[in-house]
């Protein structure tokens, strides 16, 4: 077998080896700051047309996960209509972030005179993420994109050092973990690909 296609194989294992672990499996073990610029700078890696890297990220851990959580109870209570508050979802939204060794904000910086499209700004920050996700994943670090709720509200902006015109696009939620996750049935190739040849 060429080098080449050796290193197809190992990069083939880690895309397929990803997995989205959620905080309730998380074993409660800290994450080595190394493996985290390992996974930052990954990022930086991603394709953006004309390199405006609009990606941008706030690292939270320590004690600066039990302020984000009170936060991000708060901010749900202060946007959420009475009758459709719920105390499950509250506590929860606490507990789950309290179990992650790290939380990595996830933002996009728009460009000042707009000349690309947004979606273009997009999805350069989600191949960012999945850079992310996937040298994660070859650092045995667990993570999971939450995108859900108080997540991706203009709140956040802050704490991503973010104005209005830019958006907030969830977070990584960080952690170890011992549990070996299921693998999804993937559609095969001809399923989403056609080919044309003539």
């Amino acid at each position: 077998m060429s080098e080449s296609y050796s290193h197809a194989e190992t990069l083939g294992k880690i895309i397929r080896g990803r997995r989205s672990i959620k905080p309730g499996q998380f074993s409660g073990e800290i994450i080595a700051d190394e493996a985290i610029s390992f996974i930052l700078d990954s990022a930086r890696w991603a394709p953006t047309h004309a390199l405006t890297q609009p990606w941008r990220f706030t690292v939270i851990s320590s004690e600066g996960i039990l302020r984000f959580a009170d936060f991000m109870q708060a901010t749900y209570q202060e946007q959420t209509p009475p009758d459709k508050f719920n105390v499950l979802k509250y506590e929860k939204l606490g507990n789950s972030l309290k179990t992650c060794s790290h939380i990595i904000l996830i933002g996009m910086k728009r460009q000042d005179i707009q000349k690309l499209p947004e979606w273009e700004e997009l999805a350069a920050v989600s191949s960012a993420v999945q850079n992310m996700q996937l040298m994660a994943t070859a650092l045995d670090v667990a993570c999971y994109w939450s995108s859900g709720g108080v997540s991706t509200h203009k709140a956040m902006l802050p704490w991503l050092n973010l104005s209005e015109n830019d958006k907030a696009l969830g977070m990584l939620l960080m952690g170890k973990s011992d549990v070996e996750p299921s693998v999804p049935e993937r559609k095969p190739i001809d399923y989403y690909t056609n080919f044309i040849d003539k």
